[in-house]
């Protein structure tokens, strides 16, 4: 690794597999950056980064080169497992983002598994993986049933679409700000923006409990 003045791009569907930094935390990064103590990397593919984002943003700011890491994927699949299983080894994750990672691995290990097998050269030989084999795969590696996985998959679906409707909702929902229930997170993936949206600034204008979020969804419904 080398320092760089590099530009990169940030994507936003690799920027919402990382947990942002605290206030606190992002302070603590940047004293290390100006102070020259700071050896992590901004770790980037195709030029996009995958992880460092909070690094590369100090750097850029203050102009000053960052370590850089490059790394070699065939596929962005392959790069999102790598950056979520990364992530999910981390002990600061809500529940509602470690489910979220889990289901987003779940999906990008079946395409890309897809995409090795269909791009293969003649002389290679690329086996099948079934959804189950990588549901227990990941469930054996982060102690879960291969059938939560299954069913993390279906709601990190689910929040996607919502973060399409309205993104402050989103990131209410994965930071664990927001408490709802997989049924209403499923709800929601179902209706019209306006509507989520709508449901977003009811939450908004008041701090609201499990049971407060429930009980508004079922007066709207």
């Amino acid at each position: 690794m080398r320092k760089e003045h590099r530009k990169l791009h940030i994507d936003r569907d690799f920027r919402d597999l990382t947990r942002p930094l605290s206030k606190v935390e992002y302070q603590r990064l940047e004293t290390r950056v100006l102070q020259g103590n700071c050896r992590k990397a901004v770790v980037s593919w195709n030029g996009i980064i995958l992880q460092g984002f909070e690094l590369y943003s100090i750097c850029a700011r203050h102009r000053l080169p960052f370590q850089h890491e490059v790394k070699t994927f065939e596929c962005r699949e392959d790069a999102i497992s790598w950056v979520c299983r990364r992530e999910l080894q981390s002990t600061r994750l809500t529940e509602e983002r470690f489910h979220f990672l889990l289901g987003v691995c779940y999906n990008a290990e079946c395409k890309a598994n897809r995409y090795h097998r269909e791009h293969a050269l003649p002389h290679e030989r690329v086996p099948f993986i079934s959804g189950r084999a990588i549901a227990e795969d990941l469930g054996n590696t982060f102690h879960v049933s291969w059938g939560a996985v299954k069913m993390y998959d279906t709601y990190s679906r689910a929040l996607l679409t919502i973060r399409t409707e309205c993104r402050n909702l989103f990131v209410g929902i994965v930071s664990g700000r927001i408490k709802l229930s997989r049924e209403i997170v499923f709800a929601l993936s179902k209706m019209k923006p306006s509507e989520v949206e709508a449901f977003y600034n009811a939450i908004a204008a008041e701090t609201m409990n499990y049971k407060d979020a429930r009980k508004l969804f079922n007066d709207m419904d």
